[in-house]
């Protein structure tokens, strides 16, 4: 049990803690507004971003891989916003749109300048949370910070646009502006999470703490402070869980999410019952 202790084992778990957090923050909004699945876009798109900060600095990690991923994920953000509005462009039509080929950029990339990147596809898919540096657990904890800040400046405005964007429309507020700023939101998180949970985690997190609030919720701030803790207590499970069963910690915290909201289903149903 001395692994307990183990600065890899305390980086890990802070690590996932704070990235769960900020993804289940952002997931509320992003899941009212009916895109949970924009996480995925945003990650797969991030791709592209991170072969031109190699190509231009030559660094895998730290910042420049973040500002690279950050770029292309806002760049996906604006090409998403751009094509939804065009005529008989649904949402949903308009992120696989975009996504898709932005990926296929950085796959094409990967196998033709950036031979010599050595970028690990399957990390990218599943992360390495056991493998994180300070550098990342310092990046996630500011990425925390921020979105608690934002949504406690935004928080009304956020959720009285996603409940009723044409009343927030009709009454002059910014609606369209809150739109951007949740995908924004939601593109600097995926980029954090993306080195160090993957996709796959990231998307989870995005999207089921969100799920599972709704079902329990009454309003946007029960939302978030429900899949606050949902993710809080999943990923701690899961984290441990994985330690003791010597299996893939990601793989194990995604099974605890989806656990979870099976487990509030079945009980909201008896109840309705």
């Amino acid at each position: 049990m001395e692994f307990w202790l183990s600065p890899w084992a305390l980086r890990g778990l802070g690590c996932a803690l704070l990235l769960g957090v900020s993804c289940s923050l952002v997931g509320v909004h992003l899941y009212l507004r009916r895109r949970s699945m924009m996480g995925d876009a945003l990650s797969h798109a991030a791709l592209p971003g991170v072969l031109v900060a190699w190509l231009l600095t030559g660094e895998l990690a730290g910042w420049p891989m973040f500002i690279g991923a950050l770029v292309a994920g806002l760049a996906t953000v604006v090409l998403t916003a751009g094509a939804s509005r065009l005529r008989r462009v649904h949402p949903d039509a308009a992120v696989a749109l975009v996504f898709p080929v932005l990926f296929a950029l950085g796959i094409i990339g990967i196998s033709t300048v950036g031979k010599g990147a050595h970028l690990d596809l399957d990390c990218v898919l599943f992360g390495n949370l056991l493998g994180v540096t300070d550098a990342s657990l310092w990046m996630s904890a500011m990425i925390v910070l921020v979105m608690v800040v934002g949504l406690g400046l935004g928080g009304r405005w956020l959720g009285w646009s996603a409940w009723d964007a044409t009343h927030a429309r009709l009454s002059g507020a910014p609606a369209g502006g809150a739109d951007l700023a949740v995908l924004a939101a939601a593109a600097m998180v995926s980029v954090v999470a993306l080195e160090a949970a993957g996709v796959v985690l990231t998307v989870a997190w995005l999207a089921i703490p969100a799920a599972v609030a709704h079902l329990l919720a009454r309003s946007v701030r029960q939302m978030e402070v429900l899949a606050f803790g949902v993710a809080i207590g999943a990923t701690s499970v899961g984290y441990v869980a994985s330690l003791l069963s010597n299996t893939a910690t990601s793989g194990v915290i995604v099974l605890m999410l989806g656990l979870t909201c099976v487990l509030v289903l079945m009980l909201t149903r008896i109840r309705t019952r």
